[in-house]
């Protein structure tokens, strides 16, 4: 019994010792490797110590915060949208941005034309008809005789627009302005008969 004793508090002496060397003691000196989880800019990042012996610490990394580029302002016209002064982050893969776009204006049109940007309108009341000797459109009328301008553009449902008919604007007393597009090469007879 003695002798069973004496093995039995040997086996519980070497399994305490084979502890104490596989944990960290005064005799260990730590040797840590460090991993890192980067810091974006609005996340804390890590850096994570880790020794053999399981031992283990972490050190936080602030977030870096934006790069920020600051852009100004920019009204709307009638022909581009606008924007208010914003910021943007320059890092990449951060996306952040303040950038509120603001709608193009209506044309303001008067005669036609636009006030502000000089475009023009077209009319809705033109009626064309399809020339196949011509290989386009031709103007046939106007479904008002009050308009007071009238602006023919170059092309209709992706066909040239190449005459105007006989007749198209007879009697249209009140047309002042006319504007016709540049792939009409025929003009018909009397086609502003009676426009004073």
């Amino acid at each position: 019994m003695k002798k069973w004793t004496t093995i039995f508090f040997a086996s519980i002496a070497c399994f305490m010792l084979a502890i104490a060397f596989s944990a960290c003691g005064t005799s260990h000196t730590h040797e840590y490797t460090k991993s890192i989880t980067n810091p974006t800019c609005t996340e804390k990042g890590v850096e994570t110590f880790t020794c053999s012996c399981g031992d283990s610490y972490v050190e936080e990394i602030p977030a870096l915060g934006h790069s920020e580029k600051s852009y100004e302002a920019k009204a709307p016209t009638c022909k581009e949208v606008g924007w208010d002064a914003y910021v943007v982050c320059e890092v990449e893969g951060c996306g952040y941005s303040t950038y509120v776009e603001i709608p193009k204006l209506a044309h303001a049109f008067e005669d036609g034309k636009c006030t502000m940007c000089d475009a023009l309108l077209y009319n809705e009341e033109i009626s064309y008809e399809y020339d196949a000797a011509q290989q386009g459109y031709a103007v046939a009328g106007l479904s008002s005789t009050e308009e007071n301008y009238v602006h023919i553009p170059a092309f209709y449902n992706d066909e040239p627009v190449v005459a105007i008919a006989d007749n198209a604007f007879k009697n249209c007393a009140y047309l002042t302005s006319v504007v016709i597009g540049e792939n009409v090469t025929k003009i018909g007879d009397k086609a502003f008969f009676d426009c004073t």
